[in-house]
C-alpha cells in the first residue's frame, strides 16, 4: 500500500489530514487513505490522488480571485479525501493553481475547479465567474471537455495533458497538442495575448519519440 505523506500550510484542508496540534503543519504525516495510491497532483488549497483502480479522490478546496469556491460542493472545503464521481477509470490526474484534469482510460479529458482564466476548456468566458447563472457546480462537478475530432464517434482522444499555473495542455492520439487557459505570455504557444476558454487550434505535433510529460 502506497502511503501519501504531506506537510505545509492546511488552511483549506490541503494537506488532508488533522493538524490541530502545534507543529504538526509543519511536519510530514499521513493522509488516512487505504487504497493504494499511483499519483498525486497538488495545487494552490487541493490535492488529488489517483488510485491503482482507476478512482480519483481530493482534499481541500478550489479558489478564484475572490476566494474559495469549493470543492465537490460550492463553498464547502474537505479537511478529508473524498471520491470524485466519475463513470471512467482515469489513468492520470494533473492540477493548476485551481484546477484538476483527468485522463480516462478512453481517451477523454475532465476537467474542475478555477475556470477564470479558461484553464477548464469548457466553460464559455461569459460563465467563467463563478459559473455565472448555473452556479459553482458547473465548474466543480468534473465534466467532460469537449473536442471534436474525426472518426465514427466525432470525438478526439487524448493520450496526455499537464498543466501550468493557469492553463492546461492535452496531447490526442495523433500527437497534436492542444492548449486553453490563460495566454498573458504567450503561454498557449500563439500570437494572441486573450485567454482561450476551449481547446484552441492544434499547436504543433508531438514530436516523435518524445517521451511523455
Amino acid at each position: 500500500m502506497h502511503t501519501i505523506y504531506t506537510f505545509g500550510c492546511n488552511d483549506e484542508g490541503a494537506l488532508g489530514r488533522d493538524t490541530s496540534a502545534e507543529g504538526s503543519e509543519t511536519s510530514p504525516g499521513p493522509v488516512e487513505l487505504q487504497e493504494k495510491v499511483v499519483q498525486v497532483s497538488a495545487g494552490d488549497s487541493h490535492t488529488a490522488a489517483l488510485t491503482e483502480d482507476g478512482r480519483v479522490f481530493v482534499w481541500g478546496s478550489f479558489r478564484d480571485n475572490n476566494g474559495v469556491i469549493g470543492l465537490l460542493e460550492p463553498m464547502k472545503t474537505s479537511s478529508v479525501p473524498l471520491l470524485l464521481q466519475l463513470d471512467t477509470p482515469v489513468v492520470k490526474i494533473v492540477s493548476g493553481n485551481d484546477h484538476l484534469v483527468m485522463l480516462t482510460v478512453d481517451g477523454d479529458l475532465f476537467t474542475c475547479g478555477c475556470g477564470e482564466q479558461g484553464q477548464l476548456g469548457r466553460v464559455p468566458a461569459l460563465f467563467a465567474n463563478r459559473g455565472g447563472r448555473k452556479g459553482l457546480q458547473r465548474l466543480l462537478v468534473p465534466q467532460l471537455v469537449p473536442v471534436r475530432g474525426k472518426g465514427r464517434r466525432g470525438k478526439m482522444r487524448f493520450q496526455d495533458a499537464f498543466c501550468g499555473a493557469y492553463f492546461t495542455f492535452a496531447v490526442t492520439q495523433e500527437g497534436h497538442i492542444y492548449g486553453f487557459g490563460l495566454s498573458n505570455y504567450h503561454q498557449l504557444g500563439e500570437l494572441h495575448l486573450y485567454p482561450s476558454s476551449s481547446p484552441a487550434s492544434p499547436l504543433l505535433p508531438w514530436p516523435a519519440g518524445c517521451p511523455k510529460i
